[in-house]
């Protein structure tokens, strides 16, 4: 979104309030191959509402990722969101795109609650407005601190900022590159982040609603322990720990009034048997 620069070869890195992630795409052809993938815990409160609080274990973090996985590249695409990221899709009464980009420094003013001086603009032509003269242009702002406490730790850690996106139309871009979707289907995407969640429902390559809610893994974690007396995990690692087919339970049978009688009976034989099978239950959340 807010293009930085020029570069052949960029790395894209994600600054979460869990865990630092990189990854590293050579395009072969019509497709895209992964060159490098890593990713580098944080500890609480390292970054707190995607705001980076703790730029120095940030930075040593993103370094740590690149010498590990021998990432050559220093050119760094990332993304930033929340309350500081307005996105809204707006009608500029223009004549041409090229007024439009006149005209924009002024139209934004009624849709952007922060003082001007203080916020990056960036926009794109939709097409022509579906009510009256004009286009349809959607329309992103961010303040200006929340670019530089991502760009500041990247230089820290030796990198070069090259784009700063908005996790949302990050997450569409992927999305679009990897299913290519038909341009009349709508689709909500979610992103279910430690702290964050990025919301985009999109139709025909427009996002049509963005929202970046304070819900994510930690919280609802959090929530469900009181419920069950489960001890879970550390989210992130259950974020990426993948399903393997041995582990997929078969559906469970009907069984008939016999073995139904049966099981009533074994469960009426004590408190220890039950006591048993709900410590197994609540072992497997």
């Amino acid at each position: 979104m807010f293009g930085l620069g020029k570069t052949k070869g960029l790395v894209g890195l994600d600054i979460g309030s869990s865990a630092v992630k990189a990854v590293e795409l050579k395009k072969k052809g019509a497709e895209y191959e992964l060159v490098n993938l890593g990713m580098e815990g944080l500890g609480q409160d390292t970054v707190v509402d995607g705001a980076i609080m703790d730029s120095f274990t940030v930075a040593n973090a993103i370094e740590k990722i690149f010498v590990e996985n021998k990432i050559k590249t220093k050119s760094v695409a990332t993304a930033v969101s929340g309350h500081s990221v307005i996105v809204k899709k707006i009608s500029v009464n223009a004549p041409s795109e090229a007024e439009v980009a006149a005209a924009m420094p002024y139209e934004a003013q009624q849709y952007i609650p922060f003082d001007m001086a203080d916020v990056n603009l960036s926009y794109e032509v939709l097409a022509p407005a579906t009510a009256g003269p004009g286009f349809d242009v959607m329309l992103v702002a961010v303040k200006r601190d929340k670019i530089l406490n991502h760009t500041n730790v990247l230089s820290q850690a030796g990198k070069v900022p090259m784009v700063v996106d908005i996790d949302a139309f990050a997450m569409q871009n992927a999305f679009e590159v990897n299913y290519e979707p038909s341009a009349d289907r709508m689709i909500a995407l979610l992103n279910i982040g430690a702290s964050i969640m990025n919301i985009n429902i999109v139709r025909g390559g427009v996002p049509l609603f963005t929202r970046d809610v304070s819900v994510g893994g930690t919280r609802s974690r959090r929530m469900r322990r009181p419920l069950t007396s489960a001890r879970f995990p550390r989210f992130f690692s259950w974020k990426c720990r993948r399903l393997s087919t041995s582990s997929v339970r078969p559906p469970r049978r009907r069984t008939s009034n016999r073995s139904t009688s049966r099981a009533a009976r074994r469960e009426s034989k004590g408190s220890s048997t039950c006591s048993k099978k709900s410590s197994i239950f609540r072992s497997t959340l």
